[in-house]
């Protein structure tokens, strides 16, 4: 299943409205940097500007709203 591109609703928090619903894309996946040996997604959506975090955290983020 090809997860680049795809978009999904999640929850996230903002300081002036609290919870509220984004849409993110997924864009990318990466290689941790350096000697870390998570994989990393690259998210557009979620902040202001484009977001890589963990995998792993990304797939907490989404089992969470599911």
């Amino acid at each position: 299943m090809e997860l680049i591109g795809k978009q999904i609703v999640v929850n996230a928090w903002e300081p002036v409205a609290g919870s509220v619903e984004k849409t993110v894309t997924l864009t990318s996946v990466l290689d941790g940097p350096g000697s870390d040996r998570r994989d990393y997604v690259t998210v557009e959506g979620l902040q202001d500007w484009e977001d890589d975090m963990p995998l792993e955290d990304f797939i907490k983020m989404v089992v969470e709203d599911l």
